[in-house]
């Protein structure tokens, strides 16, 4: 048995050995090889007991470890009993060799070890085993990535299966990871790794109200003291969907829409139990929204209690993010002139998360598309096509429904 750094320079985890016939006969002779490796079964991680097995490797893998031909491993089919700790596997032993002299003399060497009388194995460990597959993941399956060029950035993502809906509405779900996204972390900001780990992200859209310190927006409010609270500024609010993050703009009378425009209808709704205890004829109490894109999507945004929820043991999907705020000035929600403590706002939402169940719309565009086929099927029966005519008439603008986009993995948080 070879030493630790023979074994390591010949590229081995494990047992270096050799094994060769004792009796100076000529002739191989089939063998069987045990290792008992109980004493050393947790050496390494990943279930190495249970990936141990033997290989053959070229005689000049003692002598000439630097050479990579003299690294190669061929496996054995090996037995590897966990619960005794112990390889074996049958071989065929090598003759001794007709070499006189001295070098028949030596004792089982490095040397001696290397002559062809005998056979090099090692016990090492495979990158699989029968609890599992510890090698580097391949980055093919179900997934792309792409180098950031000078930037020196690694971005990968990992597409996820959801079951399919009528009418082909079936939500897309990429799981993505950036290098950049943590070595652009520092001391002076949030470094909390996602829910799914460092570097990993995974959101399907959400609206964030921004609250300003109270410390900063003194004039003409109640505090005059110093504070590390929040405190209502405007209304103001971001979307992030789909890819884009826009601000939405108020216009009296018009209502909510994006700053970066593309034809979405955006909606503040009130009324939700979502944990948004505002003022009622301010903000509102229960405020939640719908943006509706160009193709008839509808999005909810802080719906906490679905459509058909019936009582507390319904399921909902606690997708607002709530804060205390402070009103401090006159036509704010909760402001009190008196500067006292009734000013402080019950939970106001910081971010509203998607969730419901976002349902394509019937537009005027979708009808006439959805007639023009019908027409086509229409003619295509009369003239001789197996289409029943019948079935065609029975063609008329639907409206499919699909489950909801996603569901909000994080609690509330006040």
């Amino acid at each position: 048995m070879a030493d630790k750094d023979a074994a390591r320079k010949a590229g081995v985890d494990g047992v270096l050995l050799s094994v060769g016939r004792s009796d100076g006969a000529p002739n191989s002779v089939p063998a069987k090889v045990e290792v008992d490796y109980d004493s050393f079964r947790s050496a390494y991680g990943g279930d190495y007991a249970a990936r141990l097995h033997l290989v053959e490797l070229p005689a000049c893998a003692l002598t000439s470890p630097e050479r990579a031909e003299c690294r190669t491993q061929k496996p054995l089919k090996t037995k590897n009993d966990t619960r005794t700790g112990k390889l074996s596997a049958q071989i065929s032993a090598p003759g001794a060799t007709t070499t006189a002299g001295k070098s028949a003399e030596k004792s089982m060497s490095a040397t001696a070890a290397a002559t062809p009388s005998s056979m090099v194995l090692a016990a090492t460990a495979d990158t699989s085993g029968p609890t599992g597959d510890y090698k580097a993941t391949s980055l093919q399956p179900s997934g792309s990535w792409n180098a950031g060029g000078s930037t020196g950035a690694f971005s990968w993502s990992y597409n996820v299966d959801v079951p399919t809906v009528p009418g082909g509405l079936d939500p897309k779900i990429s799981l993505g990871y950036s290098s950049q996204s943590v070595d652009g972390k520092t001391a002076a900001s949030n470094t909390q790794a996602s829910w799914i780990g460092d570097g990993w992200s995974w959101d399907p859209g959400f609206i964030e109200r921004k609250y300003k310190s109270c410390e900063d927006d003194k004039t003409g409010g109640t505090n005059t003291t110093r504070v590390g609270d929040l405190c209502w500024f405007n209304d103001n609010a971001t979307l992030s969907l789909n890819g884009k993050s826009t601000e939405l703009v108020y216009q009296q009378g018009k209502g909510w829409h994006p700053a970066s425009d593309s034809n979405e209808k955006v909606e503040k709704l009130t009324g939700a139990s979502n944990g948004d205890q505002g003022s009622a004829g301010v903000d509102g109490v229960g405020e939640h929204w719908k943006v509706t894109t160009a193709d008839g999507t509808q999005y909810f945004f802080g719906l906490n209690r679905l459509p058909g929820w019936k009582d507390s043991t319904t399921p909902t999907t606690n997708s607002t993010w709530t804060v205390p705020v402070f009103g401090n000035q006159a036509g704010e929600p909760c402001y009190n002139a008196s500067g006292s403590s009734t000013t402080w706002s019950p939970p106001a939402v910081t971010r509203w998360r998607t969730t419901g169940r976002p349902r394509p719309t019937t537009t005027p565009a979708m009808c006439r598309r959805q007639r023009a086929r019908a027409r086509s099927r229409r003619t295509s029966a009369a003239a001789g096509s197996t289409t029943s005519t019948t079935a065609c008439a029975r063609t008329r603008c639907t409206r499919p429904r699909r489950w909801a986009r996603s569901r909000s993995m994080c609690p509330s948080a006040v």
